[in-house]
């Protein structure tokens, strides 16, 4: 059972081993792309890197039809004829998942792949996602990597992958216009090598950490005529591009120092702000 208004940090209810349930923060980050755009390799290297779990829509529905259940029998028929299985079904899948696994990261590939299925997130878990992680590829090259890639997947046939396309950008990217509409969308050039494009991500996830570290600060003093205003702002140049949106993580101070002043610890050239 899940609870709690919208928020970034979410409050996830799962059953302890005496049947209580008890609170658990856990943090989701939604991954969205084409079919064949790389969202289950990106995932795994994501997922080894910054300790998420790494949940697939695809997998998980995969998962529930090879059980032989009567909900499995409906998602094969739709999954089938390429069109989207229904939200309430892929949001309780995800639920089940979270609940049994002792994590509080998660990354969740291949959702949402429509507004239903944003809308059904939110009203059944009273969750949003950190961040959307977008990865965009022009489709040719989409469609060639399914047809090369031979995992015996009923679902990688011409027609099956055309029909996917259309249900893509028919119904997923306005889920990405929402989603950026909010502030949420990362995006990336995902038709470039596997390497580039998780060089790309690495630096999105490692933005918030980055970000929580203390700064590491040198006071800078000089003479008359020494050029440190120059300087200073060369140093600033290094320093990470501020986030839009977001006021600059540092700012220069110069002073005109009387004679005999000196500069003191309590005046920085270069201010965390």
């Amino acid at each position: 059972m899940l609870c709690g208004a919208l928020l970034s940090a979410h409050e996830l209810f799962v059953e302890s081993d005496r049947g209580l349930a008890k609170q658990k923060k856990v943090k989701v980050v939604f991954v969205i792309g084409g079919p064949g755009s790389g969202k289950g390799t990106q995932c795994q290297r994501i997922a080894q890197q910054f300790g998420y779990t790494h949940l697939s829509v695809g997998e998980l529905l995969r998962q529930e039809i090879n059980s032989g259940s009567e909900t499995g029998s409906m998602i094969h028929s739709i999954m089938k004829e390429g069109k989207l299985v229904p939200s309430d079904v892929t949001v309780r899948l995800l639920q089940q998942a979270m609940q049994g696994i002792d994590n509080d990261k998660f990354l969740i590939d291949g959702f949402p792949r429509n507004e239903e299925n944003v809308k059904t997130f939110e009203n059944l878990t009273k969750m949003e996602p950190e961040f959307v992680l977008y990865l965009d590829c022009p489709q040719d090259e989409m469609e060639r990597r399914l047809l090369s890639r031979n995992e015996g997947r009923e679902d990688d046939n011409i027609d099956t992958i055309r029909k996917r396309f259309k249900v893509f950008m028919e119904s997923t990217l306005p889920a990405v216009e929402y989603y950026e509409s909010k502030g949420k969308i990362r995006k990336v050039d995902a038709g470039k090598s596997i390497d580039d494009v998780f060089e790309s991500i690495k630096a999105i996830f490692s933005q918030g950490k980055d970000n929580n570290k203390p700064a590491n600060l040198q006071l800078v003093a000089a003479g008359p005529s020494s050029a440190y205003g120059s300087h200073g702002a060369s140093l600033l140049s290094l320093l990470p591009t501020p986030i839009a949106g977001h006021e600059p993580a540092f700012k220069v101070h110069s002073w005109r120092l009387a004679e005999k002043q000196r500069p003191t610890l309590d005046q920085p050239y270069l201010e965390h702000t």
